[in-house]
């Protein structure tokens, strides 16, 4: 009997793996999230400082290249859309469904924030924070940067919720248009 349930498991597992999703019913998926205008829409810049930092979260490839963690600032076309896949998870180890990927400028006088939904398969992540619930903190969202102005900007992932939300501060710093070649 309980060979056999092993391997139905193994077998559903085999399944779930093949239909190229990894989410269930209840996680939104990317179709299902209105995503934001081209340059992303206004983040209430009083609100976010209002924050708590807290969670756990990685921004881990642009366009498919890895990403500094240095402090080094990260070069990217302007009005270039922008592919991102990193994970987030907040205090409690577990994903939200959907947060925004959030650039702030260098002076903090512009923050824009990008929606995206999480829900992608992170195995790793759930290991490392010994949380079945973060297996689905992945993110794999396009930033559609548009008007956004040439400059340094630091990449926050903000959790609206209750309250002023949660900040998760990945330590990505990118910097748009002219100022790329120069950082």
């Amino acid at each position: 009997m309980k060979q056999g349930l092993a391997v139905a498991v193994v077998a559903a597992m085999m399944l779930a793996g093949c239909s190229g999703s990894s989410r269930d019913a209840s996680t939104p998926d990317s179709a299902d999230v209105e995503p934001s205008p081209p340059g992303g829409q206004p983040v209430p810049l009083g609100e976010l400082s209002k924050a708590p930092h807290g969670g756990h979260c990685a921004l881990d490839t642009i366009a498919g290249q890895p990403v500094p963690h240095d402090g080094t600032a990260y070069p990217v076309a302007a009005g270039s859309p922008l592919r991102v896949h990193g994970w987030l998870v907040d205090a409690k180890a577990r994903p939200p469904d959907v947060f925004q990927l959030v650039l702030v400028s260098k002076d903090g006088g512009l923050v824009r924030g990008f929606v995206g939904p999480t829900g992608e398969l992170r195995t790793d992540v759930a290991r490392a924070m010994k949380s079945e619930a973060a297996a689905l903190a992945g993110y794999d969202v396009t930033v559609a940067l548009g008007a956004v102005p040439a400059g340094t900007y630091t990449v926050l992932a903000w959790i609206p919720g209750s309250g002023a939300g949660l900040v998760c501060d990945p330590r990505v710093k990118l910097v748009v248009g002219e100022d790329a070649s120069s950082s």
